[in-house]
């Protein structure tokens, strides 16, 4: 195997161990693990974007490794790591999300923090295009957060009155509503009783209380 800006394979297959953030790789029915986390920390979140991977830690640090030209490692540079490297800023985290170029965590005050790509507003911080962030920055008006998900050029939260609400690019109605591509979180129409969420390239897909499924987006 090799490691440059991301972990590849040319003749295997990678898999990551939920509890403990290994990576495995398995070729000609041997097994050989490369330990992601630094630091000998117990890793409670695992989660892989495009180029880029991330854990959170059970001290509420974050760590991403993998290509960073977007700022979506969080380490405070836009540069490339091939280990593990510190996001900066936060350290009360407990779930994390990758998506295309953009990250977004739920910290245990129930707020939401994005870094990475910005250019359809999808960090959540207000502003639109040419302000990406390699440093986390709070998602503006939104609060009891208990699951955020990160998708290519979007992101969605669900709050634990079970609404959802996203932001980001609206192309194809992946924002779930009739708004315009917006900085700021809006709320999906006609969900409020969600209890789980997830975003793919230009839609998302929720679980009610109820125990249907309903997506938007195309």
């Amino acid at each position: 195997w090799t490691s440059t800006t991301r972990w590849e394979s040319t003749a295997g297959a990678w898999f990551v161990r939920f509890s403990e953030a290994y990576v495995s790789y398995l070729a000609k029915g041997a097994s050989k693990y490369v330990r992601c986390v630094q630091n000998d920390r117990k890793s409670i979140d695992v989660t892989a974007g495009e180029d880029h991977s991330c854990a959170v830690l059970d001290n509420g640090t974050a760590q991403c490794w993998g290509k960073g030209d977007s700022g979506q490692l969080g380490t405070s540079l836009t540069n490339n790591y091939n280990v593990p490297t510190n996001v900066v800023g936060v350290n009360t985290f407990k779930s994390i999300s990758a998506g295309s170029e953009h990250t977004c965590a739920v910290t245990k005050e129930k707020e939401v923090y994005c870094w990475g790509k910005n250019d359809y507003g999808q960090l959540g911080s207000g502003s639109v295009g040419g302000s990406n962030s390699n440093s986390p920055v709070k998602v503006s008006n939104l609060d009891n957060v208990s699951m955020v998900s990160a998708g290519s050029l979007h992101t969605c939260a669900l709050i634990e009155s079970g609404k959802i609400y996203c932001w980001g690019n609206n192309g194809n109605w992946a924002l779930g509503s009739d708004i315009s591509t917006t900085a700021t979180p809006s709320e999906v129409t006609d969900i409020s009783n969600g209890i789980s969420i997830s975003s793919g390239f230009m839609n998302s897909c929720a679980i009610t209380s109820d125990n249907k499924t309903k997506c938007w987006g195309s």
